[in-house]
């Protein structure tokens, strides 16, 4: 069973951030949630967004979140970001992006591994965009500052567990348990592998 992680943002207005990203991104409403009481008009309290593989759910401020929320948007940059995958077309859509008057913040950029552009939102927040580069053009991938071809990765078991160990010792002080560390090493390789087939 696969396991996904979903971004809850705080916003002023969820009809604004409605209208934007269904609108101006493209992105598909998966549900939405409307309030309403006898003191005040029907609103959208929530609305929970989908582009590709990354859900986003919008949401005005609860009682309990009031304050804490009129700090955070005072913040530059919302200290939040999004960063979204388009598995193909990444050119047409920052196209489409610019033709829509989003402001575009960092502008489409390529290099070895993917790739990508930013823009922000009415909120402030930046929205990143990213595509792959095609498998089968790559002849190397990074890794914590190392370099690795398919040759690199083509080792016997031993050796492997070797430079796991290596790599692992050099992440270890930045905080991360062994367990941890190995884990992220191990399934690091194996996506290694799978980008340089």
């Amino acid at each position: 069973m696969k396991k996904a992680g979903e971004l809850v943002v705080v916003v002023e207005c969820v009809e604004q951030a409605l209208r934007f990203y269904t609108d101006k991104l493209a992105f598909d409403v998966v549900d939405i949630d409307i309030k309403q009481s006898e003191y005040e008009k029907a609103h959208v309290v929530s609305a929970r967004l989908k582009k590709g593989k990354c859900f986003v759910t919008f949401k005005s401020p609860s009682v309990e979140e009031l304050a804490e929320f009129s700090f955070i948007k005072r913040c530059a940059g919302r200290c939040i970001s999004i960063t979204i995958e388009i598995r193909t077309g990444l050119g047409k859509y920052f196209d489409r992006c610019c033709k829509r008057d989003i402001k575009v913040i960092r502008e489409l950029e390529h290099d070895d591994e993917m790739s990508s552009f930013t823009i922000k939102d009415p909120f402030g927040l930046k929205v990143t965009f990213f595509q792959p580069r095609e498998v089968s053009k790559q002849q190397s991938v990074v890794f914590l500052g190392g370099v690795y071809s398919r040759d690199d990765l083509r080792l016997s078991t031993e050796q492997e567990n070797r430079l796991h160990e290596q790599i692992v010792d050099r992440i270890k002080p930045f905080g991360l348990l062994r367990r941890t560390a190995r884990k992220f090493v191990k399934k690091k390789f194996k996506q290694m592998r799978e980008a340089l087939r």
